[in-house]
């Protein structure tokens, strides 16, 4: 802006010196609404400018963070059989989560329960529920408000694993956390 200042300074006066050599007052009157169009001009460039970059820094922002939490894109965390009690390692998982979520106070977290094939469905999605809602409490006592944390369950009907074995159903005892905008 100052180097605008200058260059408008600059002009004027030489427009003014040509002017004074100049016997026709219309030129310079011409010359004169010439340049302060020009710094209108340039001075409205430069606003312009300012708010596209602060807008392109905002988008940058935005974009940046929605990489993050594809990052974090269905971030699982694993149940004992019949429980809905995070283990201590399980529940420190959560740290990354949470602390995305305080640095984007626009960003949305969906939390899924789900279960393994054993046990009814309405007990598996009662169950599915209740994990879901262990993990919300944890984030809730994190700091991170409840209206910014949805809870479904889909007990065992979208299961990650289909086979029958120990470390099968385990994957499927889960929680995931999807971050949306």
């Amino acid at each position: 802006m100052k180097k605008l200042s200058i260059l408008a300074f600059v002009l004027l006066g030489s427009t003014a010196a040509l002017a004074q050599t100049t016997p026709a007052e219309d030129i310079k009157v011409y010359i004169n609404s010439q340049i302060t169009d020009a710094v209108t001009q340039l001075t409205r460039t430069d606003s312009d400018l300012q708010t596209q970059i602060k807008t392109l820094e905002q988008q940058v922002a935005t974009l940046s963070s929605i990489v993050e939490a594809t990052n974090l894109y269905d971030t699982a965390f694993y149940f004992d059989l019949s429980s809905d009690k995070l283990s201590a390692e399980e529940a420190a998982k959560l740290t990354t989560i949470i602390e995305f979520l305080k640095k984007n106070p626009g960003a949305y977290a969906v939390i899924e329960g789900h279960a393994d094939e054993r046990g009814s469905r309405e007990y598996n999605i009662v169950l599915g529920k209740q994990r879901a809602e262990s993990v919300r409490q944890i984030m809730v006592d994190s700091g991170i408000a409840v209206d910014r944390l949805g809870v479904i369950s889909y007990g065992e009907e979208r299961p990650v694993c289909i086979y029958s074995t120990d470390d099968c159903l385990h994957l499927n005892r889960r929680s995931q956390i999807n971050i949306q905008f």
